[in-house]
């Protein structure tokens, strides 16, 4: 795809600069560069907007919020950074049993922190907590991916810190695993916990690694000492693919941890066999219908694992459209077939660049329902029973908020959302935490297959637990008739 022009030397100016943070590593900008006054100068507040999905809890996190993930209780938010701000805040802990009344009750992974480890000049963004039973490690373990808010310099450290969150407001630090030593890498874009057997591992996008190669597979089945295992890129399956943005910006894995699905941005989503997890296998990719633009950067399994919901994440509407959600049917991993694509209004329209970030950015799944991260289109819920015919039930958009650090604009940013029984949890990345909870209208959900959030039957999504172009860019389908 052709975006790196447009995006790259973008240093400041909403989510379109965050996608400039990758974009700019590979080409000279030679077309429309926006500026400060282009993103920030939203003047007109908007308000509120929802349908079946109302607000009934909210807890300020001031600017610069990143990635959610929820588990017993308490949700986690990360702090996203880049070069004109860099608050490190690190991984905020808030207590949201009380859903009307969240509580922050501590953060990790934030500032000069007293560990080995040294978070000042790293961004905290992409969190995932899930319940490990291994046997050298029984309780509730956090990953956070730590990058360094300027991409040019060899420090601060880039990689994966890893935390004991079985008391939430006690956390431990247990182990920090480095992805790079040079500043050949951005250090850990997002990442996937899952549990194969007994064995537990983290599968890290490492974005722009090159040789070093972007694909990284973690064990921490001993979190205290967590080793790499495999590393992999598209050479090693004799993949040369030429033109367009070709870097992992995200991974997702299978419920039993033997598959990976690695977002490689305008190449598509790349599907590993990992069965073995010292030689990840290609299986096949997506392939994207001719002209589109490219841009794949999370996804997440249907229940049965026979589709995948790919979100585009697409910050230049000059293309004619925003980035919206693809369903891909995987049944064959080989030759995978899209079925649909989703756009909201704003997204298709498309509604203009100085009104807000009209893309999509993450996707969740559970059962019939698609929960999706829509930056300045808010969160939207849809109807996936059919994904072929996927329909919106229920949407909630906050109102505008100004970013207190002068980098995004005022507008909605959502950048990630998870959901737990009827409740639904979202970042906002002026903001803060919204929870949200469904109506009637939107029914019920099915949660027979929440263990797919921990892939193994060790890891069970309880009551008790959750979870580039952009902000950093933050990120479950069918029943019966959907597998």
């Amino acid at each position: 795809m052709s975006q790196t022009g447009r995006r790259a030397g973008l240093v400041v100016g909403g989510l379109a600069t965050v996608s400039a943070i990758f974009l700019a590593v590979a080409t000279t900008a030679t077309a429309r560069e926006p500026q400060v006054s282009d993103r920030t100068a939203i003047t007109a507040a908007t308000p509120q907007r929802s349908e079946n999905l109302d607000k009934v809890g909210f807890l300020d996190l001031g600017g610069f919020n990143a990635d959610i993930w929820y588990h017993r209780g308490y949700a986690y938010v990360g702090t996203w950074g880049n070069g004109t701000g860099c608050p490190a805040k690190g991984v905020r802990i808030v207590d949201v049993r009380n859903e009307t009344q969240p509580e922050l009750a501590g953060a990790l992974a934030a500032g000069a922190n007293p560990t080995e480890v040294s978070y000042s000049g790293t961004s905290q963004e992409d969190v995932m907590v899930s319940r490990i039973n291994t046997p050298s490690f029984s309780g509730d373990l956090l990953a956070v991916g730590i990058q360094p808010c300027n991409k040019g310099v060899i420090s601060p450290k880039r990689g994966v810190d890893l935390w004991d969150v079985s008391d939430p407001e006690n956390p431990v630090h247990l182990a920090f695993w480095r992805s790079n030593f040079t500043s050949n890498g951005w250090g850990v874009h997002e990442l996937y916990l899952f549990q194969q057997g007994e064995r537990a591992f983290v599968a890290a996008a490492v974005p722009f690694s090159d040789s070093e190669r972007d694909f990284r597979l973690v064990e921490v089945t001993d979190p205290t000492q967590p080793v790499e295992v495999s590393r992999w890129r598209l050479q090693d399956a004799g993949l040369e693919p030429t033109g367009g943005n070709i870097f992992v910006h995200s991974v997702h894995a299978n419920r039993a941890g033997t598959k990976v699905f690695v977002s490689y941005w305008d190449f598509g989503e790349v599907i590993l066999d990992i069965s073995d997890p010292t030689s990840p296998q290609y299986l096949g990719r997506t392939v994207y219908p001719q002209a589109a633009s490219g841009d794949t950067h999370s996804a997440w399994l249907s229940r049965g694992e026979n589709y995948l919901y790919v979100a585009d994440e697409d910050l230049s509407p000059q293309d004619g459209t925003w980035g919206f959600l693809r369903i891909w049917d995987i049944r064959n991993p080989a030759n995978p077939k899209q079925l649909k694509v989703w756009k909201t209004a704003n997204s298709s329209a498309p509604a203009p660049e100085s009104s807000g970030d009209f893309t999509i950015h993450n996707p969740f799944i559970v059962g019939r329902r698609a929960f999706l991260s829509w930056y300045s289109d808010g969160v939207r819920v849809l109807d996936i029973a059919n994904p072929r015919r996927p329909q919106e039930v229920a949407y909630f958009v906050p109102r505008s908020q100004p970013d207190p650090f002068g980098v995004l604009p005022n507008a909605p940013e959502v950048w990630g959302v998870v959901a737990r029984g009827d409740l639904v949890f979202a970042s906002d990345m002026n903001q803060g935490l919204f929870i949200l909870r469904l109506g009637a209208g939107a029914d019920r959900l099915d949660f027979s297959d929440l263990a797919l959030r921990q892939p193994a039957p060790a890891l069970s999504f309880q009551p008790q637990s959750r979870s580039a172009g952009s902000a950093n860019l933050l990120c479950v389908a069918a029943l019966a008739d959907a597998e």
